[in-house]
Parts: structure tokens; C-alpha cells; sequence
């Protein structure tokens, strides 16, 4: 079929994109960045007498993102591996899709240091076929990018990861600008944790903006007992319209927490939901 041979990102025509420039037709331009962020975490104890905690590196989104649901993109990568170290230290997300234009396998790996809430050197990687390759396997993808990190992976115990424990999301809110909170069930009699995601876009004049591109940018402010943590991105990604909180997973050691985010991208059909890794030491 003559999709098959149409490069996506250069040839987005927007009479295919009527159903999702509806969808974001409510998105306005932003021009501001979340401010102060200059670390990928950051932390500090909550003041006494019950005084809240102090959201180091976060600011309040100046756009709406109305309407959007960033949970719920029309497509999904899938979840082919993901896991902890032996120690705890790092994270590893592998996660593969089909190009839904022209139908080329893609493959994405995280490998993710926990405490430094960063991509290990080399440890963060994407296949980059072409429409010649369509005809591969996601397999195949598969392949590629474990080959291209075994040495990695061998090095940071990350050969067969380990599976964390999927913590409880026992309430859950959005707001009209895009921010979410979320509390999270932390068990044995402790207190809660509150996680709450802001977020910032710019938007393409395709769909109503200014920007010179579709970018976002996000912060996930983190509370639990003493202690409140600011991470998140120091760049915002292309292509990404926004962000939402899917799972909190507990290392096996009970020493560190992984947040994956669903992140939103713009698809030749659509939207597709890829994986975001974000991580903190408890």
C-alpha cells in the first residue's frame, strides 16, 4: 500500500490527524519551562509542625492541557522485559512497538542508574530501522538492542532483572492543567507516599500552537514521611504532547522506587503511549 512508503514524521498530512487535532485542539502553546531545574534530584526534609513541604525545582504549568487524556493513547508499546539489579542500583524497561504507517519494528531499552534518576552511559537506546525494515520481527528488534548492551547489562547485574513490587495506587486526581497526583500505599503500617506529576507543552501550529515543534516537559513532586524529592526531566522530549503516572514499582531490597510514566507521542495514526523511567532512593 502507498503508506507503506510514506516517511512519517515529514509527510503528517493534517486531513489523516482530523481525529486526534480534536482531541488536542485544547492544548495551548507554552513558552515557560518548569523553572530551577538544574538537577535530576533533589531533596529535602518537610519542616516541622506539620508545614508542608516546599516543591524544590517545580513549577506550577502556565497552559491547559484540557481535555487530553495522556493515560489512554489509541496505541501501546508492549512491556517485553523490566527489572532490577541484584543491589537494587539500576533499573532496565525494554519495550517494543510497530510503526503503524509504515510498519516498522522498533525497539526501545532503558537502563536507568535508580539513584541518580539518569540513563546509565550507553544504557539508553532505540532501534532506528527504516522502511526497508519492515519486514522484520519485533524479535528482531529485540535483539538488536540486547546485543548492543550485553556487556552493560552483564556488568550492572541486569542480565535477568528482577522483578520489583508493584505498589498500590489508592487514589488518584487530575486537574484541568495537566497535574496529577497520586497516593501511593507504601504498606507495613507506613504512611502514604503522594507523588504528583506537572507538566509543560508547546505545541505545533498543525494543532493550533506556535512552537516550532510538539515538546513536553515534566516534574514528579514526591512526599512520604520526613522527606520530599523533586525529579524529573532536564530537556523536554519531541514529539510528546504529555505525561501520566501508570505504575510505582519497589525495588526487591525496599531501598528504591521506579515511577513509569506513560508518555504520550504523536503517531502517524493517532497517539502512542511509550514508557518514561523515573527513579529515587527512599
Amino acid at each position: 500500500m502507498l503508506l507503506k512508503n510514506i516517511n512519517i514524521r515529514s509527510l503528517v498530512l493534517p486531513i489523516l490527524m482530523v481525529g486526534l487535532a480534536s482531541a488536542i485542539g485544547s492544548i495551548s502553546s507554552v513558552n515557560a519551562e518548569l523553572s530551577q531545574n538544574t538537577s535530576s534530584v533533589t531533596e529535602a526534609a518537610v519542616g516541622q509542625g506539620g508545614v508542608e513541604p516546599h516543591p524544590t525545582s517545580i513549577a506550577v504549568p502556565t497552559a491547559a492541557i484540557e481535555s487530553v487524556d495522556f493515560s489512554a493513547p489509541s496505541q501501546r508499546t508492549l512491556q517485553k522485559n523490566a527489572g532490577f539489579s541484584a543491589d537494587g542500583r539500576y533499573f532496565l524497561y525494554l519495550e517494543s512497538w510497530r510503526d503503524l504507517g509504515a510498519g516498522i519494528p522498533k525497539s526501545a531499552l532503558q537502563v536507568v542508574d535508580v539513584a541518580k534518576n539518569a540513563c546509565v552511559e550507553a544504557g539508553c537506546i532505540e532501534t532506528q530501522y527504516g522502511e526497508v525494515d519492515a519486514g522484520l520481527s519485533l524479535e528482531v528488534a529485540e535483539k538488536n538492542v540486547s546485543q548492543q548492551t550485553q556487556t552493560l547489562r552483564k556488568n550492572l547485574q541486569l542480565e535477568t532483572p528482577i522483578a520489583g513490587t508493584s505498589l498500590p495506587i489508592t487514589q488518584r486526581s487530575r486537574t484541568p492543567d495537566g497535574t496529577e497526583t497520586a497516593t501511593v500505599d507504601l504498606g507495613t503500617g507506613t504512611p502514604p507516599m503522594q507523588i504528583r506529576l506537572q507538566q509543560t507543552a508547546t505545541v505545533s501550529p498543525m494543532f493550533g500552537g506556535t512552537a516550532q515543534k510538539d515538546q513536553a516537559l515534566m516534574q514528579l513532586q514526591v512526599n512520604y514521611g520526613a522527606k520530599s524529592k523533586a525529579i524529573g526531566l532536564t530537556t523536554p522530549q519531541d514529539w510528546t504532547v504529555g505525561f501520566s503516572i501508570r505504575e510505582v514499582v519497589l525495588s526487591p531490597n525496599g531501598k528504591n522506587v521506579v515511577v513509569l510514566l506513560t508518555s504520550t507521542q504523536r503517531a502517524y495514526e493517532g497517539t502512542l503511549g511509550k514508557t518514561l523511567v523515573q527513579g529515587f532512593e527512599l
